[in-house]
């Protein structure tokens, strides 16, 4: 009987692999299916939308991969058909993280007592005096209280205060693609996961988080999210390319670290984590798979 695997993956990982001229095998969904949508999402016609999806398929197993975003919007539903029938032929779904793991709420209490600083310390005691106006001024852009705020380190603000033109636009987690095929698996299908929640808190809080914090408000815009969201629907690889990476910011010194740490570093022990028998077994010769109807 032939397997089926429904593999979501973040726009990070397709897109540094891509960038750093990886030796990867892939095929589109054909144009015929990219454009089956019933309605239009962001601002985009329907007859624009598309997604960036793929798959891989040999002799006895087929790996949809469609490029995950972990938030959305309620009309991004419903997905366009061939997206919808991989994830129903699929027994096995493999994500990043599975968020909503019953371990979840536990963990996330764990995140707010590491995020407060110690001994009643603030934020503007750690940074440049230009950076902490920068932060300030974000924080009253998007109606965030600065004095609710100034007592968390710099990488939880950094997480934080990224989102926040993305829920301006309406965006939210409970729409986020991997969000949906999570909730639809329930019991019915076998999750795996790439990352643990633990791994990626380690990893946020190893980083430079000063720099961390200065580097994400550098891009932290209204335009930039829309665009970017834009960039995701319509599945434009080199538009898509030249927004993650951008040759102003990847000519700042300070930044290669954090381009080299989330998208190249990680992306290596994420396809470590990809070479799980399951996946590893299904790319042996692989062929463009026919259409899906």
């Amino acid at each position: 009987m032939k397997r089926h695997i429904l593999l979501l993956l973040t726009l990070t990982f397709i897109f540094s692999c891509k960038s750093a001229k990886e030796d990867l095998t892939y095929y589109d969904a054909p144009t015929s299916q990219r454009n089956q949508q019933s309605q239009p999402s962001s601002e985009l016609k329907a007859d624009k939308i598309s997604f960036f999806y793929y798959w891989i398929e040999d002799h006895d197993s087929t790996v949809f991969i469609l490029v995950s975003l972990h938030i959305g919007r309620e009309d991004f539903y419903p997905l366009p058909d061939y997206i919808e029938a991989a994830f129903e032929r699929s027994s096995y779904l493999v994500v990043e993280m599975n968020i909503l793991s019953r371990n979840l709420p536990y963990n996330s209490v764990g995140i707010i007592l590491n995020a407060i600083l110690e001994d009643g310390q603030t934020i503007d005691t750690l940074i440049s005096e230009d950076l902490f106006e920068k932060l300030i001024d974000t924080l009253n852009t998007f109606q965030k209280s600065p004095e609710a705020n100034i007592r968390y380190k710099p990488w939880f603000l950094a997480n934080m205060i990224k989102t926040l033109p993305y829920s301006t636009l309406g965006y939210s987690s409970k729409f986020g693609i991997d969000f949906h095929f999570l909730e639809a698996a329930g019991t019915q299908k076998k999750i795996l996961e790439l990352e643990t929640f633990d791994f990626q808190l380690n990893m946020i809080m190893g980083l430079n988080s000063v720099g961390y914090l200065d580097y994400t408000l550098s891009f932290l815009n209204v335009e930039y999210a829309r665009e970017y969201i834009d960039t995701y629907l319509s599945g434009d690889e080199d538009r898509m390319l030249k927004l993650i990476f951008n040759d102003e910011f990847k000519a700042i010194q300070d930044y290669q670290y954090f381009y080299d740490e989330i998208y190249y570093n990680r992306n290596i022990r994420m396809t470590d984590s990809i070479n799980l028998p399951i996946i590893q077994d299904t790319v042996i010769n692989p062929k463009l798979a026919p259409a899906i109807k």
